[in-house]
């Protein structure tokens, strides 16, 4: 009898793989479970400390309100890890699909809304490491860069110019009305 942990994530995969319009439907919720079954197989270690915050996805006026009554903001971002590391509290990644997905190169630079970017850009100012990530492949690249060390998560070439994060400038107030995005958005 094998003893080995059986990674959760892989049914979620297979059952999208065998029917591939459901990856083309929500290829985000794909390459978020593909990055969670990387760090499942290749850090057993950190996985616990690995969890997602299911902010997006279609729902229904009443259950945005109720979810944002309990504390959901909009724009958290969809992963953390909370594992203090070179002078970072932990880290959190947005995650988009990869950008060869878009139709064009500025709807993939579009696809970060400004609530995401104001989120990550406070969580930087408290000194987690905050970064936009365009495919599970981008995830890891960011997820190992944070383990090896500072320098290499900072010399980082993603797709997303990480620059775009950096922290509020003296008196910028960087703020996110949650119930104000629900407002806006459109059942």
């Amino acid at each position: 009898m094998n003893n080995e942990p059986i990674n959760p994530h892989r049914k979620e995969i297979l059952r999208m793989e065998r029917n591939p319009v459901l990856i083309d439907k929500d290829r985000e919720h794909y390459e978020q479970t593909l990055f969670f079954a990387e760090v499942f197989d290749n850090y057993p270690q950190y996985y616990n400390l690995t969890a997602a915050t299911p902010n997006g996805g279609f729902r229904k006026k009443g259950e945005r309100w109720r979810l944002c009554a309990e504390g959901q903001k909009a724009g958290w971002p969809d992963t953390q890890f909370m594992m203090p590391r070179h002078g970072y509290n932990g880290l959190f990644i947005e995650f988009k699909k990869p950008f060869e997905c878009y139709r064009c190169i500025s709807d993939a630079r579009r696809a970060t809304k400004p609530h995401q970017i104001n989120t990550l850009r406070m969580l930087v100012a408290q000194d987690y490491a905050g970064f936009v990530a365009f495919g599970a492949k981008e995830g890891m690249r960011i997820f190992e860069a944070y383990l090896q060390g500072r320098s290499t998560l900072e010399g980082l070439k993603l797709f997303f110019p990480n620059e775009t994060l950096n922290n509020p400038f003296d008196g910028e107030l960087c703020t996110i009305d949650s119930f104000a995005t629900l407002e806006a958005q459109t059942d």
